[in-house]
């Protein structure tokens, strides 16, 4: 009984990380695609299903046979497949639209801190 359930959870475990894989380069290559920041600034993602299916399969294989040490490695390993595969396309320069968006920013966000702002006061 034992040698047909093994089997059995490799083979969820594979299609899981199949489906998985691919919901997840689809979703965030759609979402990548329709993001605009102020009309000049446009994203990119190309995450390839496959790609991402091999990853999650050896970072799996890693936290398992490292029981769990391996964590960080395999987090490290995904952040950096998902830097190499995002693009930003600008159409001006990233630090003048940062500078003209600081000098934009208003002071309501001081302002909505110092409403929030409760001084609670308990003496004993």
């Amino acid at each position: 009984m034992t040698s047909f359930i093994i089997p059995v959870y490799i083979v969820f475990i594979g299609i899981g990380l199949l489906i998985a894989a691919y919901l997840t380069a689809r979703v965030r290559n759609y979402i990548y695609e329709q993001t605009v920041l102020d009309g000049n600034i446009r994203f990119k993602s190309s995450l390839s299903a496959r790609g991402l299916a091999m990853l999650m399969f050896t970072n799996l294989l890693i936290v398992i046979f490292t029981l769990g040490l391996g964590t960080p490695w395999v987090k490290v390993r995904l952040a950096r497949y998902y830097a190499n595969n995002t693009l930003v396309a600008a159409d001006v320069d990233l630090s003048e639209f940062v500078s003209i968006k600081q000098q934009e920013q208003s002071s309501l966000g001081e302002q909505i801190g110092d409403a929030f702002d409760v001084d609670i006061g308990i003496t004993l």
